[in-house]
């Protein structure tokens, strides 16, 4: 009797893993959401239910001012690209020196947004060799070969300002 079976691959079970991204603090009101999160009132006398409340409280927050924040940073940077060309093109047509003033603050949003997506690129790779680092120990040793070759310790200093060099 033959045995039929199914797997669903890349099916979620369960909510999805925080994760705070290293750009978010750039973001002009990042501050301020995580003031008024932080500052809401709490029903709970005990300290350590208070901590537990607040951050799952700012992670509930966080990932709304995401979303209507930032979206998908991706889209978000095309979007504001075509718009620069849109602006270029108006003011090569024009002139007009409000289309220069618009044209310069929408160059200035899509550094920052570039910065941002740089910042998000540069936290994924940390995140892949912290695994790969983890399953695969000859990746890590070989890392940490390169590094030491890269940046030598040539000398050292205790406590006492007294310098040590390592001898030849």
């Amino acid at each position: 009797m033959p045995l039929l079976t199914a797997f669903h691959f890349g099916a979620k079970s369960g909510p999805t893993r925080f994760e705070f991204q290293s750009f978010w603090p750039l973001h002009h009101n990042f501050m301020e959401v995580v003031k008024t999160s932080w500052e809401a009132p709490t029903s709970s006398t005990s300290a350590l239910e208070v901590l537990g409340i607040k951050l799952k409280r700012l992670k509930v927050d966080l990932k709304i001012w995401n979303k209507e924040k930032h979206g998908n940073i991706f889209q978000e940077l095309t979007k504001e690209e075509d718009n620069i060309l849109e602006l270029e093109a108006r003011l090569d047509h024009t002139g007009d020196p409000m289309d220069r003033s618009a044209l310069t603050k929408a160059q200035a949003k899509q550094k920052q947004m570039l910065l941002a997506e740089e910042l998000f690129w540069r936290q994924k790779s940390r995140v892949k060799w912290l695994k790969e680092g983890d399953s695969n120990t000859k990746f890590f040793h070989q890392s940490v070969k390169e590094a030491r070759i890269r940046k030598p310790i040539l000398s050292l200093q205790d406590s006492a300002g007294n310098w040590y060099e390592k001898k030849a």
